[in-house]
């Protein structure tokens, strides 16, 4: 497998729309890189928009899939308007297979139409930048072999290792695969500051195992985003 990052040449703009239907370019879109949000100047906005990419297929390819790190939060990606994908959570990579006989045309139009509107199914609902929007983490190609593993598994590398376990704990889980499970396992979602306060004193440790001669301090500053007055 090859990747490929795909992160210029995109093209930007809103839409005067709710839902997550395709909208054709109409020209006056902005160009942009990736990441990007759809705070504008750090003002955050909430609403529906849309990313557009050219995409030029070379000969050899066969099996391709693109692959968003994150897109927040809820999105449909469409090739030359037809819908070949989505995703429902902010920051989670997901994939979607273009289709091999769209590989034949010389030029393919990949669009991204994606919402970050107030939504109570899909966490977080508020905050800073969790809540910017947009395709907010790197895109990529994945250019596969005739043979390869099932990267389409919810994004992931399609290779699983299973073992007994009483309890999984995790900084953030999606809203929706957070059921389920209730015969399988007990799910702890702890919260990123919860579950990485203690990393300070892991990290500090590891350094001064492994380099005594440098000196460590620990900061003072306070990560916690929840302040009790």
């Amino acid at each position: 497998m090859i990747r490929i990052p795909i992160n210029e040449g995109w093209r930007f703009c809103r839409l005067q729309q709710d839902s997550l239907a395709y909208a054709a370019p109409s020209g006056s879109e902005a160009p942009v890189a990736l990441p990007h949000t759809l705070a504008l100047e750090g003002k955050p906005w909430r609403g529906t928009a849309a990313y557009y990419y050219a995409l030029h297929p070379q000969a050899d390819w066969q099996n391709v899939l693109l692959e968003f790190e994150a897109v927040d939060q809820q999105c449909r990606v469409y090739l030359d308007g037809r819908e070949i994908g989505g995703h429902t959570g902010g920051y989670a990579r997901f994939r979607v297979s273009i289709p091999r006989e769209a590989l034949r045309q010389s030029e393919l139009e990949v669009a991204v139409v994606v919402t970050n509107a107030l939504n109570e199914h899909i966490s977080p609902h508020f905050g800073d930048f969790t809540v910017y929007g947009g395709i907010c983490r790197p895109v990529n190609l994945l250019i596969c072999g005739d043979t390869h593993f099932d990267y389409l598994y919810h994004g992931t590398d399609g290779l699983i290792l299973r073992a007994e376990a009483d309890a999984f704990l995790t900084g953030e889980m999606h809203y929706h695969t957070w059921f389920g499970h209730e015969q399988d396992i007990q799910i702890a979602v702890l919260g990123h500051y919860e579950s990485e306060q203690y990393t300070r004193e892991i990290f500090r440790d590891i350094i001064e195992r492994v380099a005594p001669q440098l000196p460590v301090y620990d900061t003072e500053v306070v990560t916690n985003p929840i302040q009790i007055l």
